[in-house]
This record gives structure tokens, sequence and C-alpha cells, in this order.
């Protein structure tokens, strides 16, 4: 398998803030990352975007579309921290799952992983008030790039703008700028630019609730 790979693969890096692929482009190859993380992310009408999945090393993304036949991309793929990755063409792809029973096995799983993640995505964003979404993802994100503080606090080690926490709770920039003022207020949360800082975690924890 292996020196298969090998054979048919491309290796490609990708910078901070880079397309790899966008919705409607023809879908010609799935993607292994190595190194990095990648946004799945779908427009929406009204302006912005509503990111689906973040992805991280050993994920595979662009092989839905394959499997289902589809011609073009139905997500958008941007690089959210430089990325290494390698490219799998369509029919190569295919023809692995053919004959490679760990190959398609880890594959299954894989695409399971992410449905799990989307039904939970979806539900939140039916059952859950803007302001407990905000306070999940805030938390989230402590949980995946925190680091602790002296004073007990917390770190996001991830730069974030208005429009990313925007995109990951399905609203617009304006809203998220609302929601965040009362957290600042309470001293639950400190910003300066797009650093953001955790004070009082239960608080934010009470809120997501």
């Amino acid at each position: 398998l292996i020196r298969k790979l090998q054979n048919i693969v491309r290796v490609i890096r990708r910078s901070t803030g880079s397309c790899i692929y966008e919705e409607g482009d023809s879908a010609l190859e799935c993607f292994f990352l190595l190194e990095g993380e990648v946004k799945l992310f779908k427009r929406i009408r009204r302006g912005g975007a509503l990111c689906l999945l973040t992805l991280r090393a050993g994920d595979i993304f662009g092989i839905v579309e394959i499997l289902a036949h589809h011609q073009s991309y139905i997500t958008s793929a941007c690089v959210l921290q430089d990325a290494l990755l390698i490219g799998i063409p369509r029919q190569e792809l295919v023809q692995l799952l053919k004959e490679s029973k760990p190959f398609s096995q880890a594959v299954v799983q894989k695409l399971a992983e992410y449905g799990t993640q989307l039904l939970s995505k979806i539900m939140g964003l039916i059952e859950l008030s803007l302001p407990q979404r905000l306070a999940r993802e805030l938390l989230n994100l402590v949980d995946h790039y925190g680091k602790a503080g002296d004073d007990g606090s917390m770190k996001i080690m991830r730069l974030l703008t208005n429009e990313e926490l925007a995109e990951r709770i399905g609203t617009i920039p304006e809203t998220v700028s609302t929601l965040l003022r009362p957290l600042k207020q309470r001293g639950i949360i400190k910003r300066k630019g797009r650093q953001f800082v955790l004070l009082r975690r239960e608080e934010l924890e009470r809120l997501a609730q």
C-alpha cells in the first residue's frame, strides 16, 4: 500500500489563509492532512460562512464528493495553520478503496467520526442559543489551544477574529461583537486584538449549559 501511495500521490504545502479548493471546483482528488489545520466550510447567502469541521493531522477531506460521484466539491477548504498534505487523484482513490481493506476501513471510520461531529454541530445550531454556542466554542478553543497562566487564566494560543468566531457558531461578525461585550464587562474573558484569555472558566461553563 505504501509503495502504491508513493507512486500516485502529490505532496502539497499550503500557508495559513490559503485556499485548497472552493465550493464548485472540480473534485479531482482527496487530501490527507499530515501537519497543520484546515477548516471545511459552506458559504451562506447572507454573507460570511459556516465552519463545518476543523481538521487536524491524520484527517482526510474531499473524499465525500468522490464517493458520492459529485463532479465538484460541495464545501470549501481553507488552511487555518500552515499545512502539509498529500493529494490522491479520484481514480486512484477509488482503486485503493477496492484493493485495500485496511485503507477502506480507515476511511469508513473517519467518515463516521465526521458524521458524528456534523450531527453535533447541527443539533447545536437547532437547540442552543447564540450565547450558548459562543460560550461552548470558546471553551472548545481553550481545550484545544489553551495555555495556563500563573494566575489561573487560560490564554487561547490561536489568534481569532470575529469573522472566524461567527463562522464557528453560525452567525455574523456584528453579532459576535455584541455577544462578547458582556463577557468582557463581567470579567469572564479579556481580549487584546485577536488574542483571547479566559479568566473565569466556571462562569463560561454555566453560560454554555
